[in-house]
């Protein structure tokens, strides 16, 4: 599933915490079928039908989707700044979670 450099198939919806780097579009596609699935998950809750495991994966889905969008961020601010965005990395949920504003 794993390739050599840590890296899973681009079309996979992996966790953020496992991939060290991913490329833009990459990010944007796994922040698109997160976002798709915590949509069908707020749609089970709504109507009453979400299991304890619905709302465990919910969470876990969140703090995903936190670690893709500033993962989008670091890429920007490093392109913006002219150094290579392959350099941002995904930081972890403490860090993630941690942000006010």
């Amino acid at each position: 599933m794993v390739d050599a450099s840590g890296r899973l198939p681009a079309r996979t919806p992996a966790p953020p915490s496992i991939l060290p780097c991913l490329r833009t579009k990459e990010v944007a596609d796994n922040i698109d079928e997160l976002a798709r699935e915590e949509h069908e998950l707020f749609e089970r809750e709504s109507h009453g039908t979400a299991t304890h495991a619905d709302r465990d994966r919910l969470r876990r889905i969140q703090i995903m989707l936190d670690q893709c969008w500033d993962l989008l961020r670091q890429r920007q601010a490093r392109r913006t700044a002219g150094l290579d965005p392959e350099g941002a990395r995904v930081r972890d949920k403490k860090t993630v979670e941690g942000y006010t504003g």
